[in-house]
């Protein structure tokens, strides 16, 4: 027989539970270093109404951590896609993401415009900075002489060895150094004794 044509009906329930969903978030220390020395730090700030939560972070360069805070330091320099999923108890999931950058260093170069031996009468040193995408340098003459400038020049008031310091700075803020060791030669001093300046030309010796 028909329950509809009857009269009849039947009913049915199902409970059905929705688990809150986590809600992926960090801070990171500084998104953009210089390869020299970086490490990047951060640290889990995700959210979730109930229940706990387990993080993994991937460093996008093979590397991965699971812990709340974590560091990690790239091998090599370039762009790298951070990212945290958070992993609820229910087994909800969130992710976020977000790059990072580790820049390449630069490298401190150094030209010589003159010779690195000089005699201490009339030395003159023309140095310029040829570091590739230097952007502000400062020069250590060794004698307690600095400078800025691209090309600069100095001059030495003794003899002696002294080691010229290259300190270059790129766009990024990275910084490198070099140095290049110069030499200023004591110069003879000229000097004679005379008999006798002026003499009759018979006999004159």
């Amino acid at each position: 027989m028909d329950s509809a044509a009857s009269g009849c009906v039947a009913f049915d329930s199902v409970t059905i539970t929705i688990f809150s969903s986590p809600g992926a978030n960090y801070t990171i220390n500084n998104p953009g270093q210089c390869y020299q020395g970086n490490q990047f730090d951060v640290q889990d700030q995700s959210s979730l109404s109930s229940g706990s939560y387990t993080v993994s972070w991937n460093w996008g360069d093979g590397n991965t951590d699971t812990t709340l805070t974590a560091s990690h330091t790239y091998a090599s320099s370039g762009s790298y896609r951070l990212s945290l999923t958070v992993t609820s108890d229910m087994g909800c999931i969130d992710t976020l993401s977000s790059q990072v950058d580790v820049f390449a260093m630069p490298t401190a170069t150094i030209s010589f415009n003159s010779d690195s031996v000089q005699c201490l009468n009339g030395n003159e040193f023309i140095v310029s900075d040829a570091t590739v995408n230097g952007v502000s340098r400062n020069w250590d003459f060794g004698n307690g002489a600095q400078d800025t400038a691209l090309q600069s020049r100095n001059k030495y008031s003794n003899s002696g060895n002294y080691t010229i310091s290259l300190i270059t700075t790129d766009a990024n803020g990275c910084i490198d150094t070099t140095t290049h060791d110069v030499m200023v030669l004591e110069s003879p001093g000229a000097n004679y004794t005379i008999n006798n300046p002026g003499q009759c030309y018979q006999g004159n010796q």
